[in-house]
């Protein structure tokens, strides 16, 4: 990580590696398209980083029988909706969130 491509080009050509650039315009639409799919969730979001985000759980315990199930519900969704992969954490705070 952090190496110049010219230093690296050799050992990816060596082991069949490809370098593809970045699309950070589409890595935002698909950030933007799975946080509305959490907003669907819980009212109180808050998006981290583009690949990162956190919603509060405070006052839906009683909508599913599992935050467990809750979060499978959810990664469902978001595999069905927007064809991206999760993977979630839950916790008392954001720090003991664990997947």
């Amino acid at each position: 990580m952090g190496v110049p491509w010219f230093q690296l080009r050799g050992l990816a050509r060596q082991h069949g590696i490809v370098a593809l650039s970045s699309n950070y315009a589409l890595y935002s639409d698909m950030s933007n398209r799975l946080v509305s799919v959490l907003r669907e969730y819980s009212p109180s979001i808050e998006v981290y980083s583009i690949d990162e985000s956190f919603f509060s759980l405070n006052g839906l315990e009683g909508l599913w029988p599992s935050f467990s199930a809750m979060g499978q519900a959810v990664r469902s969704r978001i595999w069905r909706d927007v064809c991206l992969p999760v993977c979630y954490g839950a916790g008392d705070s954001k720090t003991l969130a664990i997947s």
